[in-house]
């Protein structure tokens, strides 16, 4: 939304206002109290009707003639774009008294949009504020003032004005900041993207909680592996287990060789009377409380570093399937291409 420039009068019927959109200059005073600066328009070339290029308040303006003097009426000039500088029409303005300025554009046309009126040379000398108005904006206000019927205190026939304060986000602001702000925005905006296919990847990583509590488990009581009581119980009908047990399609694993498994291939600690270990659908067993966080929240794959340190460990056993058919590898390549949300291991050579 652009500061307004506001005109009324008899012309305009009685209590009558319009109102144009306008841009401010890039020198000169800002108006920055509300409701804005109020004054006596008048264009120049009525100003000062001797002179030809009085319309555009390009110096010199007659210096063969008298001037008006108008520095106490408050008054605002009028003035066409074109022949010279916006800062020079401006600076001729502000010597003959005038506290303001409305520069309109030359001619209708395509072009005839707002523009900021930019000082190449040093403009610090301009004490008054100053505004651009299109082409059609200036016919309006000069249209206004031809149907006004009021005078100045010196009897100059005016247009009662009100130059509107000055925005605090204008177009050239805004734009210039969006432009430093928008390379940061896009990185954000990667990196927040960036962030959500990492996690979202990392959720496919892990194994599923119910499909992790429903491995079955074991209890080492110094010779051999027991059930799980829980799941004892279960099978005895004294209590449901929290989740079915996994079967792998109509394929149902032996875990006989899991027997000769004296340690836990994550803590590298031997198994004691008591521990109770999860078995994973390749065979492998590890203490419960490791592996059931390792899965949920990190992988659904563990790697047996420990192999590196215990030869006996890289001699991986083979599952064995009701229809005699195996893995080709160890890592359980096999069983992750058939039941991907199932945890697996991956040994270390």
């Amino acid at each position: 939304m652009m500061p307004a420039v506001d005109g009324s009068g008899a012309g305009a019927g009685h209590g009558a206002r319009v109102s144009f959109s306008s841009r401010p200059a890039a020198f000169g005073l800002r108006i920055v109290n509300a409701p804005g600066l109020s004054g006596h328009l008048i264009p120049m070339s009525q100003l000062l009707p001797h002179c030809p290029s009085a319309a555009s308040s390009c110096p010199p303006l007659c210096p063969h003639y008298p001037f008006p003097h108008l520095e106490n009426e408050g008054w605002i000039a009028l003035i066409q774009r074109g022949e010279c500088s916006f800062v020079e029409k401006v600076r001729e303005a502000q010597r003959l008294g005038a506290v303001g300025v409305v520069v309109g554009g030359r001619e209708k046309g395509r072009d005839d949009e707002l523009i900021t009126m930019y000082s190449p040379a040093d403009a610090t000398d301009i004490g008054i504020p100053s505004c651009y108005v299109t082409y059609d904006s200036y016919a309006g206000l000069m249209k206004l003032w031809d149907k006004s019927n009021n005078t100045t205190p010196s009897g100059y026939k005016a247009l009662d004005l009100l130059l509107g304060e000055d925005e605090a986000w204008q177009w050239p602001v805004f734009t210039f900041s969006l432009l430093l702000l928008l390379p940061s925005i896009l990185t954000l905006l990667t990196l927040v993207v960036h962030r959500i296919r990492q996690q979202r990847a990392e959720v496919r990583e892990r194994a599923p909680e119910d499909i992790v509590h429903s491995l079955p488990t074991r209890v080492w009581n110094g010779s051999h592996w027991d059930k799980d009581e829980a799941i004892h119980n279960a099978e005895n009908g004294e209590a449901r287990p929290k989740t079915p047990t996994v079967e792998i399609g109509r394929h149902k694993m032996h875990w006989a060789w899991f027997e000769t498994q004296v340690e836990c291939a994550i803590c590298l600690s031997a198994f004691e009377r008591g521990d109770r270990v999860r078995v994973l659908p390749c065979g492998h067993v590890f203490h419960i409380d490791e592996i059931d966080g390792w899965l949920v929240k990190q992988k659904k794959l563990v790697s047996l570093l420990a192999t590196l340190m215990n030869p006996y460990l890289m001699i991986c056993p083979v599952p064995y399937l009701q229809d005699r058919r195996y893995p080709t590898s160890c890592d359980s390549s096999h069983l992750a291409q058939q039941h991907p949300r199932l945890p697996a291991c991956c040994c270390a050579r």
